[in-house]
């Protein structure tokens, strides 16, 4: 079955049509990689951690969100091009709707991303800010296909894994019905403290501290102690942003997004920045056989080469 012929029961969520399946860990790895290293404008690039900024203390961040332009092509930057500007203005006119500036101001704790071993929730991933543009544009100018339909959205429960300092969070959470953002308890504080000082109501957004960690290892029977689903679910999307960097959280996550999502009306999107084979690797091996679900690769287009999308939900049969 190609994305082409994928019917979903979950309204929130519509499959791109150039979205692949994936079914093999390694192969899907290698694919991956094989992309990055041929596309020349990042191959040049040292992959790096992907922070943002790692000494800010406080940081704003900004959306400029442009509409699109009906019936002209997408700018590009051949060189071949030789009057952008005129184009720009053409294209400033055939806009039928003004852009929408959007800006988040969050606090960081640098210090802790340097003093506590493992502790990088502190600050501010790209990866967050690539998936905060792309679902910020498809809301406000949204496309005959896009990632969420806005309707389902603004009804839907979404939880939120490794949230960090809570961009995601600020930024959707006025878009659902209701959203829970987690973090493990030390990070939970500044979670918070962001949550509000953007003003959000306590009735839209939950903030809570949900250890994988812990929940891996409590009995099934206790799990409830460790992060109450029935209390906060069930839910209609799951989203794990840049939380896959560390072998030893694999199975944790994969055990956290099993919990979190039990049956078919779940819909996962992972988003990751591309770092080290091995750990991306063993993520979407554990997850596949965790269980019956069905995973595909985002196009590229959405997030870009440096960073990979899947989106994954339990067959119906579970």
């Amino acid at each position: 079955m190609n994305a082409e012929q994928f019917s979903s029961s979950i309204d929130l969520f519509c499959l791109p049509p150039d979205s692949e399946r994936v079914l093999d860990a390694d192969e899907e790895i290698f694919l991956i990689y094989t992309r990055l290293a041929g596309d020349g404008s990042s191959s040049s690039e040292p992959l790096g951690l992907g922070f943002v900024d790692s000494k800010s203390s406080e940081m704003t961040v900004s959306f400029n969100i442009e509409p699109p332009i009906p019936g002209l092509p997408e700018m590009t930057t051949s060189p071949a091009r030789k009057s952008p500007g005129r184009d720009r203005k053409k294209q400033a006119r055939a806009r039928k709707s003004e852009p929408v500036f959007l800006s988040y101001v969050l606090e960081q704790d640098p210090s802790s991303l340097r003093s506590r071993k493992g502790d990088t929730g502190n600050v501010l991933w790209r990866a967050s800010v690539r998936l905060c543009q792309l679902l910020l544009t498809e809301h406000h100018f949204p496309p005959a296909q896009p990632l969420l339909r806005r309707v389902s959205l603004e009804t839907a429960r979404v939880l939120e894994l490794g949230a960090g300092i809570g961009l995601l969070a600020c930024a959707l959470g006025p878009l659902t019905g209701h959203y829970t953002v987690t973090d493990i308890e030390v990070l939970v504080p500044l979670l918070r403290k962001n949550v509000s000082r953007s003003a959000l109501s306590p009735s839209r957004v939950t903030v809570t501290d949900f250890d994988w960690v812990a929940l891996q290892n409590a009995p099934k029977s206790r799990r409830s102690t460790v992060f109450g689903v029935d209390g906060h679910g069930p839910f209609d999307l799951i989203l794990c942003c840049d939380c896959i960097y560390n072998t030893e959280l694999v199975p944790p996550l994969v055990e956290a997004i099993n919990y979190a999502a039990p049956g078919s009306g779940t819909v996962v999107l992972v988003v990751a920045e591309l770092r080290e084979e091995d750990v991306l690797r063993e993520f979407l091996s554990t997850w596949l056989e965790s269980g019956s679900w069905e995973i595909w690769r985002l196009p590229e287009r959405h997030l870009g080469v440096r960073t990979i999308a899947w989106a994954g939900w339990r067959k119906s049969s579970d």
